[in-house]
């Protein structure tokens, strides 16, 4: 059996050494993969339009079994510091540095994540192909740069 937050413990060590080892033993690509295995694990009998993740399952067939709705907050944490790039700091920097999950012709290297609550404000980050980076502050664009570099603002969550 495979169990939801184990699979999201393993996926955020996966970005951890993807982040940090020169020359990992596995790409941020493979991480992907990871992750979109795993996002279809949250859907019913694998069908997408049916958003359920239960307690545990079968790793090989996806199958689910268990209490239902065992919906684990570090899903979206997975989806948020890994694929958007957010990186949680406590010093008023901004920074934001996504890891390129998927090739960029591939449809899930562009997203868009709006409105995310972070030291009272509202971020905003948009990756279009994998590359293009817009960041946003209570709806407005505050940089643009390019995702495979991403960015660092200093000082943009200072009290106001």
């Amino acid at each position: 059996p495979t169990w939801p937050h184990a699979n999201s413990l393993t996926a955020d060590a996966m970005a951890a050494v993807v982040r940090t080892r020169r020359a990992p033993a596995f790409a941020a690509s493979d991480l992907g993969v990871f992750l979109d295995r795993f996002a279809r694990f949250h859907a019913e009998d694998g069908d997408a339009g049916k958003f359920l993740i239960r307690e545990y399952g079968d790793g090989e067939s996806g199958v689910n079994w268990g209490c239902a709705d065992y919906f684990h907050s570090t899903w979206c944490d997975l989806l948020i510091r890994h694929l958007g790039g957010l990186v949680p700091r406590h010093d008023g920097v901004l920074e934001i540095r996504p890891l390129a999950l998927f090739a960029p012709d591939d449809p899930r290297a562009t997203f868009r994540f709006e409105d995310l609550p972070y030291h009272g404000r509202r971020v905003g980050i948009e990756v279009g192909r994998g590359k293009d980076l817009i960041v946003r502050l209570a709806g407005a664009v505050v940089a643009r740069a390019d995702a495979r570099l991403g960015v660092q603002l200093d000082g943009a969550l200072a009290a106001r």
